[in-house]
């Protein structure tokens, strides 16, 4: 299940409504200081709380909130397994639907599909209320056990019995038709309870953890109110839809928040004998000792010979998996156990040992940030299908080079974790994903915290003019400018070239773009890149300028050439290195049009994408036969449409129809997420296949000669 987008209204600083769109794998949020970042976050983690909000979360100046009102919507599209959890039959979902599920100030979680059925039971509301707060109670057991589970690196099958009794409950608890399945219902619900108390009973014995006394008396309260509800025999007979908010709720995402205060760091030294009895309460010395294959028991043995074979191979495993995350200088880990104590040090390149409370702050937040949350043994056992982490500034004391470590972890973290972030720093903002970043403000006195989707747009020349202002640096500060520049007419063609140069390499190991080394910047039009241009260049000598083959990208050419600020192989247009005029001529047109129709459909508004023709050449021939742009035979009109450039056939199109300005980085996003699907179609070897064309020439212009991934 994937998060989608956030609604929030009368939180902290959101006085209003305002959206969030969530990208897939990973959202950045940027904007000045108490424009309202971290609540954000904080917005979308209390959906998952299960409590309900108190008065310091409203927004103070906004309407005085009811108890049923609905603070933050999240809207998730369903994966296939999410479908048949929720309806195993298949008569109501399907994989791709929409459910929105929403926490109402008092507490309650609803939701609804995006055809508008309500999950909440149709019932009664003491009934409704008394049933809620038990099978809340109920879920709430397993649910904070999870949460628990990676943070103490506690075993798969942790808490499994409990799970299961909860499931068992949750159906229990349901209005039966007479009064005999009445009690009988009650009879099955005291017994599950009170073996659900029983068990948790055991585990905090076992574990030995301070929260699971809480959890403890959550189960005894339970066992209490299903007896409470026995001797009122309040059920009655209802009619239920056919799912309700339970399963649904069971099938959310796990919720990780964690705040840019959190200064948990890995310790110098830990009882051997509380790293194996009591693994949960030491998360980051487990997956370390796991980094190295290892287990606490492994360090119980009694053969020193042995244990100093392991202990080397530890170090050598574990110091490898830290240096593919960490590049700013070799570390190494040394590990020893010394009267039942694991000792760490680590040996910098100077080759002096020293513990890891005598690093700087930045490394010690990244080397326990990533053994908490991202290294490989975060991911084993209980951790759910789905996760979304979400970071109040991550990276807060690195220095930029390993700002950009860290943004490498979480790229790969993302291919099975949506991650969303806040930063101030130009060193956490991907350029090479531009549609992932939004903008969050401060709007009027009564709008409070705004969001902006679309802050990569701009009319003033730059198309990164409002990111930059977001995060507090001017145009002078070179930001997104680097040894090798590459300047664009627009953010469409910023998009398509990374999306395919990462394509091209994932699926075939050929060199595209080096997007580590080559900073594309993109413009706000064909003039607008001159500009654009002339600045890139007095900042960098190796820089390419990358145009259109059409009449304002041949206008443009003319100006710099004019200039002479470039020469003549600095120069590169579409059509030099592939039969195109425009960058979205090299995308098959068959492929193109369908990320038009599917663009357009997940906005919705203008233009409705039932009203785009179902292909190309409907578009074609719909031009051809109610064009008004000058004389000549439909046939004519055909055929001068037939040969047009996609963007122009698509924006005369959208003229035509009134429709407004086509969106040109609105498809160019759309494909750019459809190039991560494993589809290899003929369509997309054809499409990277003319990209590579392009790749080549542009780098053939800045001179730069690329080893395949993987070589030496």
């Amino acid at each position: 299940m994937k998060l989608t987008q956030a609604t929030i209204l009368n939180y902290k600083t959101i006085a209003s409504e305002t959206n969030l769109d969530v990208d897939g794998r990973i959202t950045a949020l940027l904007g000045k200081s108490e424009a309202g970042k971290t609540n954000v976050l904080e917005a979308i983690n209390s959906v998952f709380t299960e409590q309900p909000y108190s008065d310091d979360q409203r927004c103070s100046w906004g309407e005085r909130p009811r108890a049923e009102d609905i603070v933050v919507w999240l809207t998730l599209t369903l994966e296939t397994d999410d479908a048949e959890m929720l309806d195993p039959t298949g008569s109501v979902l399907a994989a791709g639907q929409i459910v929105r599920v929403g926490r109402r100030r008092n507490g309650e979680l609803v939701s609804e599909t995006d055809a508008g059925m309500r999950l909440e039971s149709q019932m009664s509301d003491d009934l409704r209320r008394m049933l809620s707060r038990l099978r809340s109670r109920c879920r709430s057991i397993p649910r904070a056990l999870a949460e628990l589970a990676p943070r103490y690196g506690w075993p798969p099958e942790t808490g499994k019995n409990i799970d299961q009794l909860a499931d068992s409950l949750v159906s229990v608890l349901r209005p039966r038709e007479s009064q005999e399945d009445e009690g009988m219902a009650l009879d099955e619900a005291q017994q599950i309870a009170t073996a659900m108390r029983e068990e948790m009973v055991t585990l905090r014995k076992e574990l030995g953890v301070p929260e699971l006394e809480g959890l403890q008396r959550r189960a005894t309260w339970l066992l209490k109110d299903v007896k409470e509800s026995k001797k009122k025999n309040a059920w009655e007979a209802v009619s239920l839809p056919p799912f309700d908010i339970d399963v649904l709720e069971a099938a959310l995402p796990y919720v990780q928040y964690v705040p840019s205060a959190e200064k948990a760091y890995i310790t110098d030294r830990e009882a051997v004998t509380q790293l194996k009895e009591k693994p949960q309460e030491y998360p980051l010395h487990v997956n370390l000792l796991k980094l190295g294959g290892l287990t606490a028991s492994d360090l119980t043995i009694n053969n020193p010979t042995d244990l100093h074979r392991r202990l080397y191979r530890a170090e050598q495993q574990s110091s490898a998996a830290l240096s593919q995350v960490w590049s700013q200088e070799p570390v190494e880990v040394h590990l020893n156990v010394t009267e039942d104590k694991l000792g760490i040090e680590l040996r910098g390149p100077e080759g002096h040992y020293g513990r890891p409370g005598q690093r700087s702050e930045g490394f010690l937040w990244f080397l326990s940030f990533y053994l908490r949350y991202l290294a490989p043994a975060t991911r084993e056992g209980k951790e759910p299908r789905h996760r979304i982490l979400l970071l109040d500034e991550p990276g807060l004391h690195l220095h930029a080079s390993a700002q950009q470590d860290l943004l490498k972890l979480l790229e790969d973290a993302a291919h099975t974790t949506q991650i969303i972030y806040t930063t101030h720093s130009p060193f956490m903002v991907n350029k090479n994903y531009p549609y992932r970043i939004r903008e969050v403000r401060k709007g009027n006195e009564t709008e409070g915290t705004r969001i902006n989707n679309t802050p990569y747009h701009s009319r003033q020349g730059l198309a990164w003019e409002p990111v930059r202002t977001a995060i507090g640096v001017t145009a002078g500060n070179s930001l997104f400018i680097a040894g090798q520049n590459l300047v664009v007419e627009g953010i469409s063609d910023q998009i398509l070239l990374a999306a395919l140069s990462q394509r091209l390499t994932r699926k075939s190991g050929k060199v595209g773009l080096d997007l580590d080394a080559v900073a594309i910047s993109p413009a706000d039009g064909a003039q607008s890149a001159v500009p654009l241009a002339h600045f890139c260049a007095s900042s960098c000598e190796n820089t390419v300028v990358l145009l259109d083959a059409d009449d304002e990208g041949e206008k443009a050419k003319k100006r710099l050439m004019k200039a002479k600020v470039f020469p003549e192989n600095k120069i590169l247009t579409v059509a030099d290195a592939a039969d195109a005029k425009t960058m979205e001529d090299l995308v098959d047109e068959a492929l193109y049009h369908q990320a038009v129709i599917e663009a357009y459909g997940e906005v919705g508004g203008e233009p409705p994408a039932q009203d785009i023709p179902e292909s190309r050449e409907g578009v074609e021939e719909q031009l051809a036969g109610t064009s008004n742009d000058g004389a000549g035979s439909e046939e004519q009109r055909r055929s001068e449409w037939d040969n047009a450039s996609t963007a122009a056939l698509y924006g005369k199109f959208w003229k035509e129809k009134e429709w407004g300005n086509f969106g040109r980085a609105l498809v160019a996003r759309k494909l750019a997420q459809m190039s991560v699907e494993d589809n290899d179609s003929k369509a997309w070897e054809e499409t990277v296949a003319n990209f590579k064309k392009l790749f080549d020439a542009i780098n053939e212009r800045l001179g730069l000669e690329f080893k395949k991934p993987g070589d030496p």
